[in-house]
């Protein structure tokens, strides 16, 4: 039987750290990122408060596992996690709230949106100011706020569009702030 050290876990930690700010150097390649990768950097995202979630990744799409306290934290990890570069989906099935049987689907789109504004954002692909605020009743998707530009609008909505379950996009209350 090993003994846990201390230092033993010092070096674990810094194992890990090592291989997690190396991903964005392997990120930025042509190469499609690992899924192992992807739930390091999952992992990674959630830290030590969602530490009782298994999270796997298969084909880009990642699995969350366990319960959570609040829709809250809920909709949280699941920003948290679609925000990964590489990730293609984020599979809340065997995600549930305490006190409630599944996850409410107008938290998730809204979730699985604001996480795509951030990932765009974080890789400077996508002109999307991830500030838009974003709510979703019956999967009509709200955007509101102030764009930069008509070109931040129209892709805010072709990512809204994409996000399974959304039904509608409404843009009324969102305006270009040109200053």
């Amino acid at each position: 039987m090993k003994v846990i050290t201390p230092m033993r876990v010092l070096q674990a930690s810094c194992m890990a750290l090592l291989m997690i700010s190396s991903v964005p150097l392997l990120a930025k390649s042509d190469q499609p990122i690992s899924d192992a990768v992807i739930t390091a950097k999952a992992k990674a995202k959630l830290g030590s408060e969602y530490v009782d979630l298994r999270v796997t990744t298969k084909n880009g799409i990642v699995k969350l596992v366990g319960n959570t306290n609040a829709t809250a934290d809920a909709e949280i990890i699941v920003e948290k996690v679609e925000s990964i570069d590489g990730v293609r989906d984020v599979n809340t099935d065997n995600l549930s709230i305490n006190g409630s049987n599944h996850l409410v689907s107008d938290m998730l789109i809204t979730a699985k949106i604001k996480g795509e504004f951030i990932k765009g954002k974080l890789l400077e692909e996508k002109s999307v100011n991830p500030w838009i605020t974003v709510e979703t009743t019956n999967g009509i998707v709200y955007l509101s706020g102030q764009a930069t530009s008509q070109e931040q609008i129209d892709c805010a909505v072709k990512i809204a569009k994409l996000v399974n379950g959304v039904k509608k996009v409404n843009i009324t209350q969102l305006s270009i702030n040109k200053s």
